[in-house]
């Protein structure tokens, strides 16, 4: 068997071609490229503390001997709990208590709150179930941000991966 010989195109029509493929992908890239949310800077600002506040509890749950194992919480962010303990009220799926743990995740309720076009020192009731520690925290860190008042009631009992320790639940997380 010969091999093929294919066809070639000369070197212009290949420079063309790629010159051609490279100017629209820079247009697509313009044209589609979102404008930085007016909010950006509160949104950052928020993911930080969210941050702060998951070292300081993490570094007081260390302090007390109770981490949850690492394998549940391998980022190592203190809010996530423990898998069964006397005050865990129902069964709960351990990868969505770990998204609220994430500064993005605080940043996104930012944006959520922004959207309410509530004006600063307006009150906001937070309803916290102790179940999602990092969107509990974060939906304080958030209403702070946008300087807001937040009114929270919380619960006492967690689901599963939840702040469902009876010596360090949601309420001293909160303080």
């Amino acid at each position: 068997l010969r091999p093929r010989v294919l066809a070639t195109r000369p070197l212009p029509w290949l420079a063309i071609a790629a010159v051609l493929v490279t100017v629209l992908w820079i247009a697509v890239e313009w044209t589609s490229a979102s404008p930085t949310n007016p909010n950006y800077t509160k949104m950052l600002n928020a993911a930080r503390s969210l941050q702060v506040a998951s070292r300081v509890i993490y570094a007081a749950k260390q302090a007390r001997g109770l981490l949850p194992p690492a394998s549940s919480d391998p980022n190592r962010t203190g809010l996530i709990g423990l898998e069964y303990t006397p005050i865990t009220t129902t069964i709960g799926d351990l990868g969505s208590k770990r998204t609220t743990t994430s500064p993005d995740f605080t940043a996104a309720l930012v944006g959520a709150l922004a959207a309410l076009h509530l004006k600063p020192g307006a009150p906001v009731l937070i309803v916290l179930s102790g179940s999602f520690v990092g969107g509990d925290i974060g939906a304080v860190i958030a209403a702070e941000a946008l300087g807001l008042k937040p009114l929270t009631i919380a619960s006492f009992g967690a689901s599963q991966y939840g702040a469902n320790n009876p010596e360090f639940n949601l309420v001293d997380m909160l303080s």
